[in-house]
């Protein structure tokens, strides 16, 4: 274990000192496997997967990663022994070639540090993609309040706050005020439809709150009147600075799922 801690501060020094915005040196380079005690955050199937150890120094300008993976051959005779890690960003797409190891019924990806700017949005390895943002979120706290609110006609995630007992939506809040989110589903043309929170996380200047929207099933009764599904959020331990908001709104109906995303902006000062 002291061996691990050594090894990752050794590597939380390699990432502050490549500390840079310039893409062209986005740092990969093999490391021995010596993280047997630290947990990796797995993506991907059963058949594939990709595990991303998250060593990043908020402080830095850099993303600093250990990521490695497998895949499942079983007894094909896959001929296959580079993958390709793509990484992309506003404005800028980077790809390299990883050799793979094979072992009897695996191809293995060996652990590989990652440093690569703050820019960086998403990682494709193994044909798996990672948002960033997936790796280095931490949960926020939060609780869903009950307050009245506007209909909203259509879908997105809008901040508030409250003043004379009365629920504002506003982009600007004082850093004094307690800021609340509106989740909103938008216009449904009948009522039984249920919005549910699945989470609220943040990283840096973004947070992004997970939502679930479901229909009634089909043919089931109800009434037949416009509703709004809406659901407000208190936020807790939030610092003043400018903040994106994201809602990842996930619908079901009928047993086919949607994904939508919103966008917003928060100035909590």
């Amino acid at each position: 274990m002291k061996k691990v801690c050594v090894i990752s501060i050794f590597i939380l020094l390699v990432g502050m000192l490549f500390a840079q915005t310039d893409i062209s040196n986005i740092t990969l380079m093999p490391v021995k496997n010596v993280f047997d005690n630290i947990p990796f955050k797995p993506f991907g199937t059963r058949t594939t997967n990709v595990q991303i150890l998250n060593l990043t120094v908020p402080e830095s300008n850099s993303y600093v990663f250990i990521i490695e993976g497998w895949w499942f051959i079983g007894i094909s005779d896959v001929k296959t022994k580079y993958t390709e890690i793509k990484i992309q960003g506003p404005g800028f797409f980077v790809k390299k070639t990883l050799p793979l190891v094979k072992s009897t019924f695996y191809l293995s990806l060996e652990p590989q540090l990652l440093i690569l700017p703050k820019t960086a949005e998403k990682i494709e390895v193994l044909g798996i993609e990672v948002e960033i943002f997936d790796v280095v979120k931490v949960k926020l706290p939060f609780k869903t309040v009950k307050l009245s609110v506007q209909n909203i006609r259509e879908p997105g995630i809008f901040p508030a706050h409250f003043l004379e007992n009365e629920l504002s939506l506003t982009n600007e809040i004082k850093k004094d005020e307690d800021v609340y989110l509106v989740v909103s589903a938008g216009e449904m043309p009948t009522g039984g439809y249920s919005l549910k929170i699945e989470s609220v996380e943040r990283y840096e200047n973004k947070i992004v709150v997970t939502a679930t929207l479901k229909a009634p099933p089909k043919g089931a009764f109800t009434t037949q009147v416009l509703t709004y599904p809406t659901q407000i959020i208190k936020l807790s331990g939030i610092a003043p600075g400018y903040y994106k908001v994201i809602l990842r709104l996930k619908t079901i109906k009928d047993g086919d799922v949607t994904l939508q995303s919103f966008e917003t902006e928060l100035k909590y000062h």
